[in-house]
């Protein structure tokens, strides 16, 4: 169950990155394109990782790695887009539920291995539940509408999609060289934002010196440091785990709305106008009643 602990982790450390994302996203960098530019490009960091498994596989590995790494620049790209829009309490918990369903029924139509106990069943509706639970009353105040309901949606597919993508490439290659051709996808799917004058213009912006951009710098590196060791961990974990257990990892996104939760609080009170959490009693309640959800859900799944 290694992987269960290093899903976890990670996204302890994608909680982090989010609500950084959020700040940024809101009060610094107002381009989501451009964002997506600087996360594809900065996946060139894994190319450090060359000299450590690196090796040129066959043309259909070589695609089936680049277009998995695209498929999250384009999943970044939408959940960026979104969080701009949309509260985080509102976005995270979307894609925290529904990226798991999306997974488990790609991998239903494409993997013959696919295969979950009905225990891992009930842990699986279990993490679900109270990732929806946790946000449930903001989601209503929402599903009127549906433009702000779409680009969450589609985050949520698309980060399903790189999931199940991501575990055929790691069924087929080692740990470090499905990992370093992932991120050529990325890189080059980051390098198409270019195309973009919107883009480019602010890409040259924002690399003159000030302390405005300098501060910003200095927030995006860390947070992109944070986000890269929990992606480390997360395709570590994909590569551990089995064809049945992958979806568990999208599911367990319902810890991270946790961390988020408890950050925000945290955070809240320096930073009222970027994150605001609601503090009633019936919220509370409701809120620890899903945690106490996604926790069950979690020992279900540990002693399946």
């Amino acid at each position: 169950m290694l992987w269960l602990y290093l899903t976890i982790l990670s996204y302890f450390l994608f909680a982090n990155v989010t609500i950084a994302d959020k700040y940024l996203l809101k009060a610094r960098i107002p381009d989501p394109e451009t964002y997506a530019f600087y996360v594809g490009i900065l996946s060139m960091v894994y190319f450090s990782l060359i000299p450590f498994g690196f090796f040129i596989p066959n043309l259909y590995l070589i695609f089936l790695s680049v277009s998995t790494g695209a498929i999250y620049i384009i999943y970044l790209f939408c959940f960026y887009k979104a969080l701009k829009i949309q509260e985080t309490s509102i976005v995270a918990p979307i894609v925290g539920a529904l990226s798991p369903i999306f997974t488990f029924l790609l991998f239903v139509l494409f993997s013959k291995k696919f295969y979950i106990t009905y225990q891992q069943t009930f842990a699986f509706l279990l993490l679900i539940l109270g990732t929806v639970l946790i946000s449930y009353s903001k989601l209503l105040e929402k599903i009127y509408s549906f433009k702000s309901l779409f680009l969450p949606i589609l985050s949520s597919f698309f980060l399903g999609l790189f999931f199940t993508l991501a575990k055929f490439v790691y069924s087929s290659l080692p740990f470090i060289n499905g990992l370093i051709w992932i991120k050529v996808g990325c890189f080059l799917t980051g390098l198409l934002f270019l195309i973009s004058h919107k883009t480019r213009k602010y890409i040259t912006k924002i690399s003159l010196p000030s302390p405005y951009f300098k501060k910003t710098g200095i927030i995006f590196i860390g947070k992109e440091i944070t986000g890269g060791l929990g992606s480390i961990l997360q395709h570590l974990a994909v590569f551990l785990a089995k064809v049945g257990e992958v979806a568990f990892i999208s599911a367990l996104q319902g810890m991270q709305y946790i961390f988020i939760l408890i950050l925000s609080i945290i955070l809240s009170v320096k930073f009222p106008y970027i994150l605001k959490e609601e503090l009633s009693k019936k919220v509370i309640l409701k809120k620890t009643i899903a945690i106490l959800l996604i926790a069950l859900g979690l020992w279900v799944l540990a002693i399946s």
